[in-house]
């Protein structure tokens, strides 16, 4: 500093660029938020394979099948959503399987 001046009167030196604004960090809301309308469709998919085992056991093999297949597309469309959150899609993929399974295991068998 020079004799006199006090630190208000030196120069920046660090100028922020009113042009490029300092990025903002958002956090996204967690995927299972979607859990409220996945799990009511895997549960009434338990109930559909259900019905298929026990009135169209044919047809159940290519019911899968589709499901199956459809379940990629879903991801390959959605991949913005989740492409940085894999713990949060492998929990809501548990979750979505286990009410599938759940609602097969308490269904009679016969």
């Amino acid at each position: 500093m020079l004799e006199g001046t006090t630190a208000r009167d030196e120069p920046r030196t660090i100028i922020p660029n009113p042009a490029s604004p300092p990025k903002r960090r958002t956090r996204r809301p967690s995927l299972l938020r979607f859990a409220w309308w996945t799990v009511p469709i895997h549960v009434a998919l338990g109930f559909g394979f259900w019905w298929m085992m026990a009135n169209e056991p044919d047809d159940l093999g290519a019911a899968l099948l589709w499901t199956h297949i459809g379940f990629p597309i879903l991801l390959v469309v959605s991949i913005r959503v989740w492409w940085d959150r894999w713990g949060e899609l492998l929990a809501l993929l548990a979750i979505n399987h286990a009410a599938t399974f759940v609602v097969l295991l308490f269904l009679p068998w016969s």
